[in-house]
């Protein structure tokens, strides 16, 4: 189901393990820098891109597939005909929160969350949407490294 404006409160609220498809080493891309702010913001992140092998210190994953932990989301960072196979498969292993940036929509996967009971967003950002709703100063992270 699409996930209302306090459920994504509540899930920015809870910092857990969330992967992030499309993890990208350049500074200038949504890829580096609203994980960058997750993980400012006390969420595990879990890199997947499988032309890098580290990230923000962590562990680089090729796929969603080979994640062995358990996820509380995953937010995709592909173009739109890239992002759609992406979160089919995110939410055929059942990961509880699927989050599609902006200008990113799938009409299937927010009908396959729904059936889940699952929860889905789409064309919002998780930086925006947490310095808004958790009003977190600009100033606790930098989109550019220091």
């Amino acid at each position: 189901m699409v996930a209302s404006i306090s459920e994504i409160k509540q899930f920015l609220s809870n910092p857990d393990n969330i992967a992030i498809v499309g993890a990208s080493s350049k500074e200038h891309k949504a890829g580096y820098y609203v994980p960058k702010f997750l993980q400012s913001i006390g969420f595990t992140i879990v890199p997947i891109n499988p032309k890098i092998d580290e990230f923000l210190g962590e562990k680089v994953f090729n796929s969603l597939e080979e994640v062995n932990i358990d996820l509380a989301g995953v937010v995709i960072y592909r173009k739109q005909d890239e992002a759609e196979p992406v979160a089919i498969k995110a939410s055929e292993l059942g990961i509880p929160m699927i989050w599609l940036p902006d200008n990113i929509f799938s009409s299937k996967v927010e009908e396959l969350q729904e059936a889940k009971g699952l929860r889905f967003v789409n064309n919002r950002c998780p930086l925006r949407d947490g310095r808004q709703l958790l009003n977190t100063p600009k100033s606790t992270y930098s989109t550019t490294s220091s």
